[in-house]
């Protein structure tokens, strides 16, 4: 996979891993909102989710190339991703409900 497509997936799964967050406290009843009112209502913490997420994927990508590894999207890469957004948001974003 090329290294770049292979940043944009990573950095798209731990969007994917925030939005995954939202859906169990919406699934659990933790959240009343529809996403784009969760979204709008906690956008600060929304950005730090964010933010946060993008920073450790930076990091990780960047760790990768310093080490000489392949930023090729390998499933242990694609599955931190994921869960760094997810624990990013889990940890963050405490808003509604």
């Amino acid at each position: 996979m090329d290294p770049w497509k292979a940043a944009l997936t990573l950095y798209a799964l731990a969007g994917l891993g925030a939005l995954a967050h939202w859906a169990k406290r919406r699934l659990r009843g933790e959240t009343p909102d529809g996403l784009f009112d969760h979204l709008g209502e906690n956008f600060g913490h929304t950005l730090l989710s964010l933010f946060a997420s993008l920073g450790a994927i930076t990091s990780e990508i960047a760790a990768l190339v310093a080490n000489g590894t392949p930023v090729d999207g390998s499933p242990q890469s694609l599955a931190l991703a994921f869960l760094t957004g997810y624990g990013a948001d889990s940890a963050l974003n405490k808003g509604s409900g």
